[in-house]
């Protein structure tokens, strides 16, 4: 009977050998959440959606308005070209060059028109 209490214990005891770790392991490992509509989170909005899920609440109105505006703006940054302005203007200027076959273009105007005529005090 007391035999048979011993091989009960060492069936449920840990490995004998000391566990060593392997000097050259080195874990790639990278954390990535998504919320619900497939977005990547930034760790601290991955946070604050799982308190949200855990505590069974969800973000005020005016905090959900704001990540639609910045979701918004993000794509609108996307659409926007990284080269030319907002007004074209580049696209403008490399469309006269073609014309006018010219690898340049005179800016002109009148006097009045170009520069700022400064009033000195007397």
């Amino acid at each position: 009977e007391e035999n048979d209490k011993y091989s009960r214990r060492d069936r449920y005891a840990g490995p004998i050998t000391e566990f060593k770790e392997k000097e050259t392991f080195k874990p790639n490992v990278k954390l990535e959440y998504i919320d619900d509509s497939g977005h990547l989170l930034t760790p601290k909005e991955a946070f604050r959606y799982l308190s949200h899920k855990f505590h069974g609440k969800g973000p005020g109105k005016n905090k959900v308005e704001k990540r639609l505006k910045k979701s918004e703006q993000e794509g609108l940054m996307k659409k926007m070209s990284s080269t030319d302005t907002p007004l074209g203007t580049l696209n403008m200027l490399q469309a006269k060059q073609k014309e006018t076959q010219s690898p340049f273009i005179v800016l002109s105007g009148t006097k009045q028109n170009t520069s700022i005529i400064k009033q000195q005090k007397r």
